[in-house]
């Protein structure tokens, strides 16, 4: 405080209460002054006064939210420099990857403290976890399909037999679950598999089927068979593929995933798939134009492009009435028919009128753009300039 001191009587001396950093005045406490609840202000000095300035801490708000893969916990206000505790929690098949924003002890802790020398704003980041499948293939053939993936991924792994051998079935920690050599795995966990085969049984012939690409779907039907059986065959696609056709002599119908074979020697046939398309519209609101429509690949990402008109800003793109991305050029994912629209809002602009004497205006204010308007004051400008 300042302030102090001797003054004569009726005198109004000012006083200045002035706070520390992380608080704020409340009020003074005593009589005289002329606004108790004013850090400056003055005193009526009719006699001896004695005044109290009073302060509190300051409180600031803890904003927290949470990306795709988890929650967060520990939202509030509170009071300058005090360090709340804060928790992020992964959803399963996910890690915390980190906290963004300011004010955190530790940014890469899921558990951690912020300090509250001002609001904070903070988004715990989480990533889906990934797994190894790892194959193995006992005697009589080969595997196909090892790799990284993410949590909740399909992957597809296929047992070949060799000569003189027939699969037998996928086990897992010798546990066996699979008896088709082309199959898919939830990858939900590291995973270990071995591929049994066994001695082919005397005469019979075997079936081999395969996929191109590998990873693009599964076959039944493999196997050991006898003379001139009628075996049936098929071929599953993964997401976002099609099956296009059967490779190999000897099909019934090579243009059918459903299909017989009538086995009359060995017999090695390859599923073919491709990618499917999906359209992509991208479509513009009031006020703009974009890019960006076409059929794409699945699993394309494609740019989008919003340029906002004259007078109009870029607002948010929407995709059945959900924002996907406050940014004018992104990207997104074609992995279905998709629709997305750019939104658009006309900008604001302010009128001032200033009278120069001789008589007064009015009409002064915010205006959303509107065409005539813009143009008439154009018109205008060029009207005074030419005269």
């Amino acid at each position: 405080v300042s302030g102090n001191g001797s003054f004569s009587y009726n005198s109004t001396p000012s006083i200045v209460a002035t706070p520390d950093i992380g608080y704020d005045f409340t009020s003074w406490t005593g009589d005289g002054t002329s606004n108790s609840g004013s850090s400056t202000t003055t005193v009526s000095m009719t006699q001896n006064r004695s005044l109290t300035a009073n302060f509190s801490l300051k409180s600031y708000t803890l904003s927290l939210s949470a990306g795709t893969g988890g929650s967060v916990s520990g939202n509030g206000s509170f009071s300058y420099n005090s360090t709340p505790s804060i928790v992020a929690t992964s959803d399963t098949g996910y890690d915390f990857t980190g906290w963004t924003g300011d004010g955190t002890s530790s940014s890469g802790s899921s558990t951690t403290t912020v300090s509250m020398t001002q609001d904070r704003t903070l988004t715990a980041n989480f990533s889906l976890k990934s797994y190894t499948l790892s194959l193995s293939a006992g005697t009589g053939g080969s595997v196909s399909g090892n790799g990284s993936f993410i949590h909740g991924q399909q992957a597809i792994v296929q047992a070949t037999a060799h000569s003189g051998f027939t699969f037998d079935s996928w086990a897992e920690s010798e546990v066996p679950f699979d008896t088709s050599p082309s199959t898919m795995v939830l990858m939900d966990g590291d995973k270990n598999l071995t591929a049994n085969f066994i001695s082919q049984p005397p005469d019979t012939f075997s079936l081999i089927l395969s996929t191109s690409p590998e990873s693009a779907g599964t076959t039944k039907g493999a196997g050991s068979y006898d003379l001139n059986s009628s075996v049936s065959i098929t071929a599953s696609p993964n997401t976002g593929y099609q099956f296009s056709a059967w490779l190999g002599n000897g099909v019934t119908n090579n243009e059918a995933n459903s299909t017989t074979v009538i086995i009359d020697q060995d017999l090695n046939f390859t599923a073919k798939f491709s990618l499917k398309s999906y359209s992509l519209a991208v479509i513009a609101g009031t006020g703009g134009s974009v890019t960006g429509t076409g059929y794409f690949d699945y699993g394309t990402t494609q740019s989008i492009v919003a340029t906002p008109a004259l007078g109009y800003v870029f607002t948010t793109w929407l995709e059945n009435g959900d924002a996907l991305s406050d940014l004018n050029s992104t990207t997104i994912l074609v992995d279905r028919d998709r629709n997305v629209t750019a939104q658009f809002s006309p900008k604001e602009f302010t009128l001032n009128l200033v009278s120069s004497g001789g008589g007064s205006v009015s009409g002064s204010g915010n205006f959303v753009f509107a065409r005539t308007f813009f143009n008439n004051i154009i018109l205008r400008s060029i009207c005074t300039s030419l005269n």
